[in-house]
């Protein structure tokens, strides 16, 4: 269950009685997104290895051409 889930089924059971709050939450957690600071950091870290994995492909390719040309 993701956070978003557990805090309108916490909110469902508090305001049971009152359908207008329970709209209201509803609405307003539906459309967030919460990350974690672990997710964001691991978000992060692939961000930087694909960044990272594609220099080193672009300069594998200039080695290739340069190597190349030099023939």
């Amino acid at each position: 269950m993701n956070l978003n889930k557990l805090i309108i089924k916490i909110a469902d059971y508090i305001c049971r009685n009152e359908k207008t709050v329970r709209k209201g939450i509803g609405e307003i957690m539906g459309g967030k997104v919460l990350e974690l600071e672990s997710e964001r950091l691991e978000r992060l870290q692939k961000e930087a290895e694909a960044e990272a994995k594609a220099i080193g492909e672009a300069i594998g390719e200039m080695e290739e051409v340069q190597k190349y040309s030099l023939l």
